[in-house]
């Protein structure tokens, strides 16, 4: 019989950042929110002009997770992508 092994502290980590993760979802749900979009909000709070790569480098989240979030916050209404005024490949 194989010895039952202790989770790892990564797996712990791991396992209390989606529990939160599950709960900040299901607070801010009623508010038509997702835990994921309050790091980005925040940001843009301080500088509606940042771009999509420097929110991806100030969260940490990789650039195209980053794409998909900023999609749907757009999509929802909870940002407005404009035209980066000096860089026509990038939006802020």
């Amino acid at each position: 019989m194989d010895p039952i092994t202790a989770p790892s502290l990564a797996q712990l980590i791991n396992r209390a950042s989606r529990a939160l993760a599950r709960d900040g979802d299901a607070t801010l749900k009623p508010l038509g929110l997702r835990y994921a979009q309050v790091p980005v909000l925040a940001l843009l709070r301080e500088d509606a002009e940042r771009t999509q790569k420097e929110l991806a480098e100030a969260t940490g989240i990789e650039q195209p997770s980053m794409a998909q979030l900023l999609s749907r916050m757009d999509r929802d209404g909870l940002i407005r992508r404009t035209p980066h005024p000096r860089d026509a490949r990038s939006q802020t």
